[in-house]
């Protein structure tokens, strides 16, 4: 486990002493970066809305009438 940690704190210093790349960012690549950032906030409200919905079951089932 500690290899982990180890290798991750040598990405990490090597991605923070990197020289800045000056690189172009194509249209294409900015509508990819856009997409990947939609899905991603509607896999996580489809996330929510699931977990959301299994709690208040429970919850209706805790505090129903008997």
């Amino acid at each position: 486990m500690t290899k982990i940690y180890n290798l991750t704190a040598i990405g990490f210093v090597a991605l923070l002493t990197a020289p800045a790349a000056h690189a172009y960012i194509d249209p294409g690549t900015g509508a990819l970066f856009v997409q990947a950032a939609i899905g991603a906030a509607a896999t996580a409200l489809v996330t929510i809305k699931y977990w959301w919905s299994k709690a208040m079951t429970i919850f209706r089932g805790l505090f129903a009438p008997r």
